[in-house]
């Protein structure tokens, strides 16, 4: 039996729309994504910030790939200095 994945925060993007465009740029780039929070805002039609996690062993190369892109801020970026999560 294989140990369960652990995640790691990226970003946190500020809703539900900026979270699914990080989620293409990093999908289209092989790494897998999963969104937190994303239910509640979707339920709630709040525009409340969406966590985008990957694997762990992929968050050196998503924090790469996001920060070569123009989709994410220096202040997303700044404000995630996020450590491992696991799912829920």
């Amino acid at each position: 039996m294989s140990s369960p994945k652990t995640w790691s925060l990226v970003t946190t993007a500020p809703n539900r729309a900026e979270a699914d465009i990080l989620r293409g740029v990093l999908e289209s780039a092989g790494i897998q994504v999963m969104l937190a929070g994303e239910s509640y805002a979707t339920t709630y039609g709040l525009p409340m910030p969406v966590e985008v996690l990957v694997p762990a062993d992929q968050k050196a190369d998503a924090e790469a790939i996001l920060a070569a892109s123009e989709f994410i801020t220096d202040d997303e970026t700044a404000a995630d200095e996020g450590g491992d999560a696991a799912p829920s």
